[in-house]
């Protein structure tokens, strides 16, 4: 036993104290808080099993029932810790589901992360308060196509007030980007960081185009010079190319900060950001014809699949959720 222990101890003989006085005893609403956090926490293990199963077997039907499982045992939990306080007692109640999608929504990360990704930098936020947490725009919730302006049959400019058109609903999470100054710029929405292009003849050049099998060596040759301090660039898939759409700009179809009026000869990516409106490879083949591979045109922001043998510009991309 320590000394710093004896001497405890014995000061608290002396004072003529038991270790039962010592603690406070538990309310039945510190039992009921402690039986949800119990079951929270096995919650949590249950899902990580069978993300930890998919990863070794990749036997979707398998996860899917396990997470199942897990979910009714999770339920069951709380309601039992509920049921046993009685109602009123528990310092929060019919909470079953909050908890349960905040908790899988974090498991999830960790295994995206674990799976070559990256965490939020708001996790120690969301820890501290659950509730600014979920206020927080949902980083895998569906972005805002950046259109404001909505349009009658004609394809006139009308008001927006009333006609339930997406101008005036702007719906998803809002379009916001940083500039990091070392020629990428971060989505806060995604969480991906992009490569910047620029009009100055390197490998960054906005005009310089591959065919689908040789956009890889432009990857590789980011990835060995370290490009902005990073080596696991990659080319995205079709899901993160669409995601820097724009359609409330044309010619490109993109927001300004891929393309901003700076693009001008001779510029790099530390001084300017550029965009060619038209067509960018993605990862994604084509199911129907593997010859072919999905690709965005951001001339007006369409998405098509066509034959890997085309040339096409890319723009590589890096992290993420």
């Amino acid at each position: 036993m320590r000394t710093t222990n004896r001497i405890f101890i014995a000061a608290v003989l002396a004072a003529g104290l038991s270790c039962a006085t010592l603690a406070t005893a538990a309310t039945p609403a510190d039992r009921c808080q402690g039986g949800k956090t119990d079951a929270a926490g096995k919650f949590a293990a249950c899902l990580s099993k069978a993300k930890r199963n998919f990863a070794i077997t990749g036997d979707i039907a398998r996860r899917d029932s396990a997470i199942t499982k897990c979910e009714l045992k999770e339920g069951l939990a709380f309601n039992k810790q509920e049921m046993i306080a009685g109602p009123g007692v528990c310092p929060t109640e019919s909470d079953s589901v909050t908890v349960k999608d905040f908790v899988d929504a974090y498991v999830s990360l960790v295994a995206e992360y674990l799976d070559g990704g990256t965490l939020p930098a708001d996790l120690a936020a969301c820890y501290d308060d659950l509730a600014a947490c979920e206020a927080q725009p949902d980083a895998h919730g569906l972005l805002e196509t950046g259109q404001k302006v909505c349009y009658d049959a004609g394809g006139d400019v009308i008001g927006c007030s009333g006609t339930g058109q997406d101008g005036e609903l702007q719906e998803g999470t809002p379009n916001s980007y940083v500039d990091n100054g070392d020629g990428t710029i971060t989505d806060n929405g995604t969480g991906l960081m992009w490569e910047k292009l620029a009009d100055d003849g390197t490998i960054h050049d906005k005009d310089t185009v591959y065919t689908f099998d040789d956009s890889f060596t432009k990857i590789d040759t980011l990835n060995l010079a370290s490009f902005a301090g990073h080596a696991d660039w990659r080319l995205p898939n079709i899901h993160e190319l669409d995601s820097i759409v724009d359609f409330g700009n044309a010619g490109p179809t993109t927001n300004q900060v891929f393309h901003k009026p700076s693009c001008l000869p001779g510029c790099t990516v530390t001084s300017c950001s550029c965009t060619r409106s038209a067509n960018y490879w993605s990862s994604t083949a084509y199911e129907t014809d593997p010859t072919c591979s999905w690709k965005v045109g951001f001339d007006v922001g369409d998405r098509v699949a066509a034959l890997k043998t085309s040339t096409y510009g890319v723009r590589a991309v890096r992290a993420g959720f």
